[in-house]
């Protein structure tokens, strides 16, 4: 049991990588789209301040590429990033979950900022603290009393992310809610602006 574990958390730490990715294209097109939607905003531009066109084609096509990463290129991916032998079965699991749950990862994200800059930071907040402690509840009932292993672990991490995505859907039904889905594309300048407010 020891040496299971500790392959476990072995894979667990080779695996990190490519969350932290999908969390890192989340972040920026979050932080970035979610600054100028403020800039706008303020402006009173509010026809031109939703959630850009080109933010939501990013997120569809980075959260296909990983979804399908996931489900035909986990173990190359798990030895690339530096999987043995005893790790490798771990680390395949691992990934093939978290990248078929990338789109949730890189939405949640982008509404925790456009929910925060469009005047509901307690909701943002509310979401992300329920989706953490989501996290780590479901961590201790997938290991341990559903013995689930690697799989549970990833699958509480994904369960938990869509629970804060389902909350902060929720904005979209409160009253003076600003963000709208529409075909609008930004213009160059603005896109510019979102990677650059996002890259970071």
């Amino acid at each position: 049991m020891p040496t299971e574990w500790g392959a476990c958390l072995a894979a667990l730490n080779i695996g990190l990588p490519a969350y932290n990715l999908i969390f890192g294209i989340g972040a920026l097109l979050g932080i970035g789209g979610g600054t100028v939607f403020s800039i706008l905003h303020g402006r009173g531009e509010l026809g031109r301040a939703i959630v850009p066109y080109d933010i939501r084609c990013a997120r569809h096509a980075f959260s296909l590429l990983f979804a399908l990463l996931g489900l035909v290129a986990a173990e190359p991916i798990a030895f690339l990033l530096g999987a043995t032998e005893e790790t490798a079965l771990y680390t395949t699991t691992y990934l093939r979950v978290i990248l078929l749950f990338s789109p949730a990862f890189i939405l949640n994200n982008i509404m925790t900022a456009f929910v925060r800059n469009d005047g509901n930071p307690h909701l943002a907040m509310a979401a992300m603290t329920i989706s953490t402690l989501t996290n780590i509840v479901l961590d201790y009932v997938c290991i341990y009393p559903l013995k689930l292993g690697m799989f549970g672990a990833a699958l509480a991490t994904g369960l938990g992310s869509v629970l804060g995505l389902l909350i902060q859907l929720t904005h979209f039904l409160r009253r003076g809610n600003s963000l709208r889905l529409q075909r609008i594309r930004p213009t160059v300048r603005e896109t510019l602006q979102i990677m650059r407010c996002g890259i970071s």
